[in-house]
């Protein structure tokens, strides 16, 4: 069974949560945090083009 592709607001709900989790390490929460703001640029494109 093929696997399917995860949309960017599925993502960045993700990364949120892994944020929020107490169980996340630390070295990986700066980049969390740049990512989600990276996700949040491209929601921000793709919603005005459309």
């Amino acid at each position: 069974m093929a696997r399917r592709r995860l949309t960017l607001k599925e993502q960045l709900r993700g990364i949120k949560a892994a944020i929020r989790s107490p169980r996340t390490p630390p070295q990986l929460r700066d980049g969390l945090r740049r990512r989600a703001d990276f996700l949040e640029k491209e929601i921000r494109k793709q919603e005005q083009a459309a």
